[in-house]
């Protein structure tokens, strides 16, 4: 799940540079200045927005992102979390990584099991953010947002 993300940010950079009329390297220098994908997310968001983005290209790409910001959620979750494995080297708890804060103590989250469910949830989640790549791809294509880096 994590690799199928790699690839989304990534083409983030390229929705940055469409919809800022700028180059790759500029959107680059501005995706890796956001430390988070929600910030990242937000920022296609706001380009998008602005007036001067066509009004079906703007609907295209909200289309995309809202559909991103769902798959992230599933994402987030598994991604970080701490896994306790069994004898057999299958998945048997997994551990969100947050702590709930008290007044004076630290108290982590309860252990989870993992179910098959959650693996079937994983590869839909996958395969999901797969086609939301795909549909990023297209939108790359038919707005004629950069797509590579300049030539050296």
């Amino acid at each position: 799940m994590n690799h199928a993300w790699v690839n989304t940010e990534g083409l983030l950079i390229h929705l940055i540079a469409g919809l800022s009329k700028s180059d790759i390297e500029t959107a680059a220098a501005t995706f890796v200045t956001l430390r988070t994908s929600d910030a990242r997310l937000d920022l296609v968001q706001r380009l998008a927005r602005l007036d001067h983005t066509p009004s079906a290209q703007r609907d295209d790409v909200l289309a995309v992102i809202t559909r991103l910001k769902k798959a992230r959620k599933l994402r987030d979750r598994y991604s970080h979390c701490i896994y306790d494995f069994d004898p057999s080297a299958k998945i048997s708890e997994a551990y969100l990584t947050k702590l709930g804060d008290r007044t004076t103590t630290l108290k982590p989250k309860p252990a989870e099991p993992v179910s098959q469910d959650d693996a079937k949830g994983v590869t839909a989640a996958i395969k999901t953010i797969q086609a939301i790549n795909q549909s990023i791809w297209t939108l790359i294509r038919e707005y004629r947002y950069p797509a590579a880096p300049p030539e050296a």
